[in-house]
C-alpha cells in the first residue's frame, strides 16, 4: 500500500517508488490512468531535527533547543515534479505556501506547536489529511510558575524578617530611651530633693 511509500523518482520513462518493503517501478505512461483517481497527493514527514540532531521520539525540548528542521515528501504518481505544499504551526495560524520539501523553524518561543503540512497537485485542491507532528519547547526555569512562586515566597519572607527586625530595633530603642528618661528624671530628683529639704527648714 502507498502508506509504506517513502519517496518517488521519475527516471526517463520509469517511475520508481521507494517503500519500506523495497523498490517498485512501472512505466510512466501508466500514470495517465492514475490521474483519473488520484485526487490528492499524500504527504509524509521524512525527518525531524532539533538543533541539527535527528529526533525519533522526543517531543519535549529545552528553551535553548528552539531551532528545528522538518523534511517531508509528497507522493504523486502523475504530478510528482509540480507538487506544492502548505504548512502551519497551529490550527489558528494561516497557511504558508512553498515548493520546498524542507522547512526550517528558527528561534521558536517556548510553547506547544502542532506542525502540519499538506500537499496539492494543482495548488487549488489540498489534501485534507495533513502530515502532523506535535512538539513542545519548555520555558526556562526562571519563567516557570514554581520558580516565580518560590521567588515570591522568598521576597515576602525576607521582607517579613526585615520588617520584624526593624520593629524589634525600634521597640528596643524606645525602651532604651524610656529607661534613659527615667534615669534622667531620677538624677534630677536626686539633685532637687536636698535643696527642697534645706529650703523647707
Amino acid at each position: 500500500s502507498n502508506s509504506n511509500i517513502r519517496n518517488i523518482a521519475v527516471i526517463g520513462d520509469t517511475v520508481w517508488l521507494a517503500s519500506n518493503d523495497g523498490l517498485i517501478f512501472f512505466d510512466k505512461s501508466e500514470t495517465e490512468s492514475l490521474k483519473q483517481y488520484e485526487q490528492f497527493a499524500p504527504v509524509y514527514i521524512k525527518e525531524f531535527k532539533a538543533s541539527g540532531r535527528s529526533i525519533v521520539s522526543e517531543r519535549y525540548f529545552d528553551y535553548n533547543q528552539n531551532n528545528f528542521q522538518i523534511d517531508f515528501v509528497g507522493l504523486s504518481y502523475a504530478n510528482h515534479q509540480d507538487l506544492q505544499y502548505r504548512y502551519r504551526l497551529s490550527a489558528n495560524e494561516s497557511w504558508r505556501y512553498t515548493r520546498n520539501k524542507s522547512i526550517e523553524l528558527s528561534s521558536l518561543s517556548p510553547g506547544k506547536y502542532n506542525f502540519e503540512v499538506s500537499s496539492s497537485n494543482n495548488g487549488i485542491e489540498w489534501n485534507p489529511d495533513s502530515a502532523k507532528i506535535t512538539f513542545t519547547i519548555e520555558k526556562p526555569f526562571w519563567k516557570k510558575a514554581w520558580f516565580i512562586l518560590l521567588v515570591a515566597v522568598a521576597i515576602i519572607s525576607i521582607a517579613y524578617i526585615l520588617i520584624n527586625r526593624k520593629y524589634a530595633n525600634l521597640k528596643k530603642q524606645a525602651a532604651l530611651e524610656k529607661k534613659a528618661s527615667l534615669l534622667k528624671t531620677e538624677v534630677l530628683l536626686a539633685q532637687i530633693n536636698p535643696h527642697f529639704l534645706f529650703n523647707s527648714l
